[in-house]
């Protein structure tokens, strides 16, 4: 925080590097009737911090807080539950124990331990804060994110390109902005009730495609949990419905080797599976999942821009279209010629080290995804990976950051 020059000695003043915590800003916040941990969970969620609970605390109290922050909320809940609070900036984790330390007896009083007061003053938490809360357009989920920092006296909105604008009138009604430079408008989607930055600079992230988001790059942070099974979103649709598939391969399985039929029915053996199998029936009955329209291309001479020839069916479960694998690869290359191209691996989170069948056909064979990233025809009685997708509904509230280690969950009502 602080290290002021010396004659002959250098004076460091340090504290705990909480400013991801204390710059985590929550507009409202409602924990009803839960445990300590998935309450600290949800008011840590997006700081880059995870939790701990070191002793056995099953109490469950309610916190809500309009207009605050993760470290604030964090002192609440504290105060709430009755509990102490250590903090590992290192690792970026919240120890939650019950008591720490133990009673020995000792005790303070003013007229013995008390020799002198004293009032010290800094201005550490002296600050120039704006929030900004901008319209959302309701069609897009696009909204307009600022950084507010404090420069020269002057309060300014900085864009994230380092260029600004200043505040030439601010009142309790309104605040005229007018342009010094050029701001940038951030793009966002909502995901539930998260708002995800759409990337346009050929790294890691959520793009745009039409009318839809999905989600490329090698890492990209769609982790999404359920059921204690780890999924990564694929897509989000304009209803805002979440497209998810499995992170990895849940079977290895030949598509039909009763009929030779190339399409997805229920009584081929991957239909049945997908359909009857009970290890996915906690995950068909997931209350969370809707029964959507999925689509079953078949493309002529590899073209995989004509998607006029299709079979459409009504299902909770389904397997990934083409397109879908297309969309996930940073490489242009990819799109121009797709077939036996393992340039659509580069840059492609969908890519794996086993082969995994699509749901797409050509006229006498299925696509399928290789190790290598390329999209090739196989036949109907080889085995091949089984990774299931899913849709989630559009109005879900979600906590997490979508990274591996701290993946999205799903708020339970």
């Amino acid at each position: 925080k602080e290290a002021p020059l010396k004659d002959k000695w250098n004076e460091v003043v340090a504290d705990l590097n909480l400013e991801e915590l204390k710059g985590n800003p929550i507009r409202n916040f409602d924990s009803t009737e839960q445990t300590i941990d998935k309450c600290i969970e949800l008011a840590i969620a997006g700081s880059g911090y995870t939790v701990e609970i070191i002793d056995n605390i099953t109490k469950r109290r309610t916190v809500r807080a309009t207009d605050t922050n993760s470290l604030d909320l964090l002192t609440d809940i504290k105060e709430t539950y009755l509990v102490e609070i250590k903090f590992d900036t290192i690792l970026k984790k919240v120890y939650v124990y019950e008591k720490i330390g133990s009673d020995k007896g000792a005790y303070f009083m003013d007229s013995l331990n008390l020799r002198k007061l004293e009032v010290t003053g800094d201005s550490y938490e002296f600050f120039t804060k704006l929030i900004a809360y901008g319209a959302t357009n309701q069609e897009t989920g696009e909204t307009l994110k600022v950084e507010v920092t404090n420069k020269e006296g002057k309060v300014q909105i900085v864009a994230n390109d380092g260029e600004y604008c200043i505040i030439k009138k601010y009142n309790d009604e309104d605040i005229t902005i007018t342009n010094d430079k050029k701001c940038k408008i951030i793009n966002s989607v909502k995901l539930g009730n998260i708002n995800i930055a759409v990337s346009d600079d050929n790294n890691d992230g959520l793009y745009k495609v039409n009318d839809y988001y999905v989600y490329r790059g090698y890492d990209p942070n769609n982790y999404i949990e359920i059921n204690n099974i780890l999924f990564r979103i694929v897509k989000i649709d304009n209803s805002k419905n979440i497209t998810i598939i499995s992170n990895n391969k849940l079977i290895d399985k030949s598509w039909d080797t009763i009929n030779n039929n190339y399409s997805l029915t229920r009584e081929s053996n991957i239909g049945y599976y997908l359909n009857n199998n009970e290890d996915l029936k906690s995950l068909r009955t997931y209350e969370n999942f809707v029964e959507n329209e999925y689509y079953s291309y078949m493309y002529e001479d590899h073209n995989f821009d004509n998607n006029e020839n299709y079979f459409q069916f009504g299902s909770v479960v389904s397997l990934i279209n083409i397109n879908d694998y297309i969309n996930a690869s940073l490489d242009t290359s990819c799109k121009k010629n797709s077939f036996r191209n393992d340039l659509c691996g580069n840059g492609n989170w969908l890519k794996t080290d086993y082969d995994y069948f699509s749901i797409d056909k050509s006229s006498d064979s299925v696509y399928s995804i290789s190790s290598d990233g390329k999209i090739y025809e196989s036949e109907t009685n080889i085995e091949l990976g089984i990774r299931p997708i899913f849709t989630l509904k559009s109005n879900l509230v979600f906590y997490g950051d979508g990274t591996k280690e701290n993946p999205y969950k799903i708020k339970e009502k």
